[in-house]
C-alpha cells in the first residue's frame, strides 16, 4: 500500500478509521501531550484486548507472547508485556482479537516494529497492512 492510501475498517466501539502506515510521508500534527510534541495523526483508543505476538529470533526460531493491548490505533498500539520487553527496532507480528456485540469476533493480524519500550510494555508501529482471520483455532486465547 502506498503511503497516504486509506483502507477503512469498522470495529466495535470505534469509529471508522483510516489505516495509515507509520511512514515518513505522513504529515505530523502539532498537538502537545505531556509537554512533548504529539506526532500521532490518528486517534488512539483505550482498548484492552488479547494480543498474540510473534518475533523471529536470529537463529530462525519463532518466539510467541500472549499479552494485552492498553490502547490501539490504526497505525500502532501499546502492548502490556508483563515485564517481558523487546528491543526498539524489533520486527513483530501482532494478532489482536476484536469481538462484537453478537458474541462473534475475528483476529486481525498485522506486522509492526517496536518503537518504544517502557517498564510495563512496548509501543508498536504497524506497517499499514492487515488481514482479518476468522475462526483461527490456533490463535484463540
Amino acid at each position: 500500500m502506498k503511503s497516504g492510501s486509506y483502507i477503512y475498517i469498522l470495529t466495535v466501539g470505534m469509529n471508522v478509521a483510516g489505516i495509515l502506515s507509520c511512514g515518513k510521508n505522513i504529515t505530523k500534527s502539532r498537538g502537545y501531550r505531556y509537554g512533548i510534541m504529539e506526532q500521532r495523526v490518528v486517534t488512539r483508543y483505550n482498548l484492552q484486548v488479547p494480543a498474540h505476538v510473534e518475533t523471529t529470533l536470529s537463529d530462525g526460531k519463532v518466539r510467541s507472547y500472549e499479552w494485552k493491548t492498553r490502547d490501539v490505533s490504526s497505525s500502532g498500539a501499546f502492548l502490556l508485556t508483563n515485564g517481558q520487553l523487546l528491543e526498539n527496532g524489533t520486527d513483530i507480528k501482532v494478532n489482536i482479537f476484536l469481538n462484537s456485540f453478537s458474541g462473534s469476533g475475528a483476529w486481525v493480524t498485522m506486522n509492526g516494529r517496536v518503537v518504544r519500550a517502557e517498564n510495563n510494555g512496548i509501543g508498536v508501529c504497524f506497517d499499514g497492512q492487515y488481514q482479518f482471520i476468522n475462526n483461527a483455532i490456533d490463535l484463540e486465547m
